[in-house]
This record gives C-alpha cells, sequence and structure tokens, in this order.
C-alpha cells in the first residue's frame, strides 16, 4: 500500500464488505465498531436531500460530477442499504461527523492522474469544526484486485486507516485486540488478491 503513497500513512482496519463499508469505517473510528453505520448513513441521506443545494454549488463539484455518479442517484444509493458511497456522500458525511475526512486514493496511475489529483483529498465540513477534532483517515480502495497501471482503477471499499500518532494514543485501548485482529485480517486478503 506505502507503494502508492508519498508517505507512510498508518495501518488500515478491514471492514464489514456489505455495500456499508464507508458507514461501517467511519462508525468503526468514532464508536470502535460497526454499529452505527445505519444511523450515520440515515443522517447522511437527510443531510443530502436537505441541503441538496449546498452540495451541487460545491467548489469542487465539476470534478466529483466527472468521478461520481449523479447527485441523485447518489441520494437515491444512500437510502439503500447497501448502496454506492460516492464523493458526494463523503462530503455529507464530513457534516454529519463535523469533522474532515482524509481519503486515502491510491496514485495507481501517478500522481497526476485525474481521479487521484481529485479524490486522494482532504474532505472538509462545511460546519465549524469543534476543537479537538481531528480528521479521520479513509482508505478507498478495489478489494480484491491487483492495481494495474494504465487501466481504470475501480474502487470498491472503504477501510478505516489507523494515523501512526493516533494509534500510540488510541482512545479506543479497549478495542485493541479487535483492531490488530482486523488489520491481520486485511493484510492477508490484501496478499490474497
Amino acid at each position: 500500500m506505502n507503494k502508492y503513497f508519498d508517505e507512510v500513512i498508518g495501518d488500515p482496519i478491514i471492514t464489514t464488505g456489505n455495500g456499508n463499508c464507508l458507514f461501517n469505517a467511519v462508525s468503526l473510528l468514532l464508536y470502535g465498531d460497526e454499529s452505527k453505520s445505519v444511523h450515520l448513513r440515515y443522517h447522511i441521506c437527510l443531510r443530502m436531500v436537505r441541503d441538496s443545494t449546498s452540495y451541487m454549488n460545491h467548489p469542487h463539484r465539476k470534478r466529483i460530477q466527472c468521478l461520481s455518479p449523479s447527485y441523485e442517484a447518489t441520494c437515491i444509493d444512500c437510502v439503500t442499504i447497501g448502496g454506492f458511497s460516492s464523493a458526494w456522500t463523503i462530503l455529507a458525511l464530513c457534516d454529519i461527523i463535523r469533522r474532515p475526512l482524509w481519503i486515502l486514493y491510491p496514485s495507481v496511475n501517478g500522481v497526476n492522474d485525474f481521479a487521484h489529483t481529485s479524490l486522494n483529498t482532504t474532505f472538509e465540513s462545511s460546519s465549524v469544526v469543534p476543537a479537538g477534532h481531528s480528521s479521520i483517515n479513509i482508505l478507498w480502495y478495489a478489494q480484491g484486485q491487483l492495481p494495474k497501471q494504465g487501466s481504470w482503477y475501480a474502487v470498491n471499499h472503504f477501510v478505516p486507516v489507523l494515523d501512526m500518532k493516533w494509534k500510540s494514543k488510541n482512545p479506543l485501548t479497549y478495542y485493541k485486540d479487535d483492531i490488530d485482529h482486523r488489520y491481520k485480517e486485511f493484510c492477508t486478503l490484501q496478499s490474497m488478491a
């Protein structure tokens, strides 16, 4: 994984690949397990419908429109358990959790690839982020397939990434065994791909 990033990004942790992986990843980082994923999805869906004008006027909307399904399709996917998540979903998620999300999108086709330059970024909340709310790191990658340079990199899975600094001060210490197990499981799955 570090082959596709300029810096050491931390440890990816396996999440359930049931179509709710973005929400599972954020739930795992914020609450220590995936139990809040449907709750997050529900609130994001409501936010996307309520604030559609602000998202459709987002400064990066043109890039998002090139790389994501339409906003309307994303809203429909968001209301469907197991529905696809896109950059539109990520924007709304930032507003719900009031934290920036650092999306790690591998530079399979080089650092100047349009998808990489557009999606390997920090998505910011349009709300005021409370003091002490640091960014959450999420890896968006293609589970079950090895990246092939020169071809479209079809991402299909989100996993949380424990920041090295955060890991040493992990507030979820009582979940350490589970997180260590999920990391080992992630590494095993990647080596099998």
